[in-house]
């Protein structure tokens, strides 16, 4: 008969405890969240999509990111493209952000994006995927109606199509009000500094988890800070 000693036996064992565990870790390790963020030079500003999955490894959550952004086209113009259609039917995204023409805001542009987003819920409609509407700010110098007309645009097809609605703009409008004195703009008046597109990655990640990224740096708290306050206002 063959003999093994203990010792060899014991560290047989061993091996295959830790091998087990390896498995185990491995086959349990979550597979990254699959976003698609489509929509123009305010995603495409600063990169949001790359600060979003930043704030989301920093809350231990790993991404895997596709941006579909042309600077000026509408929700419309991206529900006509084959690119936009074959990526939401065949991407196995988790999220889809959709961002819409932002300034001038007007009537055109509402009938415009409830026509995009009629468009692009058809085909979302056919897979596993959530949406979620990313709603800018108001542009620095603005017509009185021009904010509220695209708040009520968003709010509306959000409801309407029971998807997400990430208010960065009223973010934004809090965290000026809380920290006023701060670059919130890009020298046009209209695109967004670095601070406000790190706003519009905390608002887009804390509405798609439903919880509080990892606050780090001093400007990441002031932005949960005006996030809370915002959160707390519309209760």
């Amino acid at each position: 008969m063959l003999k093994i000693s203990k010792s060899r036996f014991f560290k047989g064992i061993l091996v295959m405890l830790l091998m087990s565990g390896a498995i185990t870790l491995q086959a349990t390790d979550p597979a990254p969240l699959k976003v698609l963020f489509i929509g123009n030079s305010h995603t495409m500003v600063n990169d949001v999509p790359e600060l979003f999955a930043r704030l989301a490894k920093q809350s231990g959550i790993q991404v895997d990111k596709r941006m579909i952004a042309e600077g000026g086209k509408t929700l419309e113009d991206h529900a006509g493209t084959e690119v936009v259609k074959e990526s939401i039917l065949h991407g196995d995204y988790d999220w889809i952000v959709l961002q819409h023409w932002a300034h001038p805001f007007n009537e055109t542009y509402a009938l415009s994006m409830e026509n995009g987003a009629k468009q692009l819920f058809e085909m979302i409609g056919k897979t596993k995927s959530k949406a979620v509407f990313y709603k800018p700010w108001p542009r620095k110098s603005t017509a009185p109606d021009e904010y509220p007309l695209m708040s009520a645009t968003y709010a509306r097809l959000a409801k309407q199509y029971n998807a997400g609605l990430a208010n960065v703009g009223d973010v934004f409008e809090k965290y000026r009000a809380l920290y006023p004195g701060e670059t919130m703009y890009a020298d046009d008046g209209e695109h967004a500094s670095p601070l406000t597109s790190n706003i519009a990655a905390y608002v887009i990640l804390r509405t798609i988890t439903g919880k509080k990224p990892v606050c780090v740096s001093a400007e990441e708290k002031k932005i949960e800070a005006a996030c809370d306050a915002f959160l707390s206002g519309i209760k």
